[in-house]
């Protein structure tokens, strides 16, 4: 099966920078995401996200949509910036039913010709 998540090189000891396509698996949610975030926060005591979304059609399966969820209201106090570019609507509502829960730090939503744009904002005052 391929990757699902792929590791971007703009990644930095702040902002952890993905691609998103196909169907997420938790397997490869664990990997190339949970496990670089967590190694983030234990460095820096916060995170930024910049997540690119280059599938239109990208879903997830049920264990990986399921562990996310808890995840990020696990990690959400950490939060500093995200930036989803080219994001699914499924996203858009994911991020406004946990804002309650994570009360803490920023989201923007980008179109996929505002990417550049996107990466400046969120490693902007990293």
């Amino acid at each position: 099966m391929a990757q699902t998540i792929i590791p971007l090189p703009e990644s930095d000891e702040h902002t952890l920078c993905i691609e998103m396509k196909g169907v997420i698996t938790l397997e490869d949610f664990r990997v190339y995401f949970e496990r670089p975030l967590r190694e983030i926060i234990g460095r820096q005591g916060i995170y930024s996200i910049f997540a690119v979304y280059s599938d239109n059609d990208m879903k997830w399966n049920e264990d990986a949509a399921d562990f996310s969820f808890r995840f990020y209201t696990e990690i959400g106090h950490y939060r500093r910036k995200v930036a989803f570019v080219n994001a699914p609507d499924s996203r858009l509502l994911l991020a406004k039913m946990l804002q309650p829960v994570i009360d803490n730090g920023e989201i923007r939503f980008f179109d996929m010709e505002q990417r550049e744009e996107a990466l400046a904002w969120v490693k902007q005052s990293a």
